[in-house]
Parts: structure tokens; sequence; C-alpha cells
């Protein structure tokens, strides 16, 4: 299954990414592990994001999009925003587990995880250049039947000094 979503309009000014159709394990990970320091330097405490899986095949809690509310350093609270449906309308607190729950440091952890679980895959890696959140991961893993990954992140926003 082939999974699209709406990612919002991005400044290239503002963003640097790494298209792997050819990017080694090795590339991908230092490209990530810059991000990390970026962020490491410049990341706030205290955050929030919209974040959305491109999975289409769960519930919209599970797959978003989700605002996701960062207070000093973990997630505190998960808001469904999208589009009304039997089980969830906009603006629902999402009280489920799913992978959506998380900060930014996690997200860098999954992304490192999948990068090295899956060295056949191709990556589409879109990070901030300003403080090294990740904007943007695609991951098309060719060993996975008609499966592909999209993780987007939009609307960031500091909450802190």
């Amino acid at each position: 299954m082939l999974a699209v979503i709406r990612i919002g309009p991005l400044l290239a000014a503002l963003i640097f990414s790494a298209s792997a159709c050819g990017a080694t394990t090795e590339q991908l990970l230092a490209q990530l592990n810059s991000a990390r320091s970026l962020w490491a330097q410049r990341g706030p405490v205290s955050y929030s994001f919209v974040i959305s899986d491109g999975c289409f095949c769960l519930s919209p809690a599970y797959n978003g999009p989700l605002l996701v509310t960062v207070r000093p350093g973990r997630p505190i609270r998960l808001v469904y925003i999208g589009r009304s449906t039997r089980k969830y309308a906009k603006g629902d607190r999402v009280t489920i587990e799913t992978h959506l729950r998380t900060d930014i440091p996690q997200l860098f952890d999954w992304i490192e995880k999948a990068i090295r679980a899956s060295p056949a895959a191709f990556f589409t890696l879109e990070y901030d250049s300003v403080d090294g959140h990740p904007v943007k991961v695609e991951l098309d893993d060719p060993t996975w039947e008609d499966e592909q990954t999209i993780i987007a992140i939009e609307s960031f926003r500091r909450h802190d000094g």
C-alpha cells in the first residue's frame, strides 16, 4: 500500500535533507547525528508539533494528525486534530498507545533504528536547519510487501524562552 500525506509548504532554506536513493547507512547516520547535535545545542525543552503517519490502515487517533505537546522534555498531551470520524472528533484527547506519542529525541532514536534495521530501504529524511528536529521521515523498504511509511512533523512551536 502506498500511503501519501499532505506535507505543508516548506522553505528549502530552512530544511536540510537526505534523499537516500543512493545514500549509504553511514551517510544517513551522519546526517542524523548532525541533526541530533543541532537539537542538543538549539532544541527547546518545551514545544509542540503536529505529527502524522501516512499509513491509513489503522485508527485516525493512531495515525493522526495529532498535536503533541512536550513539557519539559516529555510528551504530556496528544490531541487529534484531523477530520471528525465516527470515533474521533477534532480536539479529542488521544489516550490510546500510539507510536506518535513521542518527543524529538525519541523520534531520532526511531529513525536510527529504522536506518540500522532496513539497510535495503530507500529513505527521505528532512531536518529543520535551525534546531535539527525531523520534518519528514519517508521509508520505503522493498523487502516489505506494498508498505511505505511517511511521518511528517508540521507546525513546530517552541514554548520556552
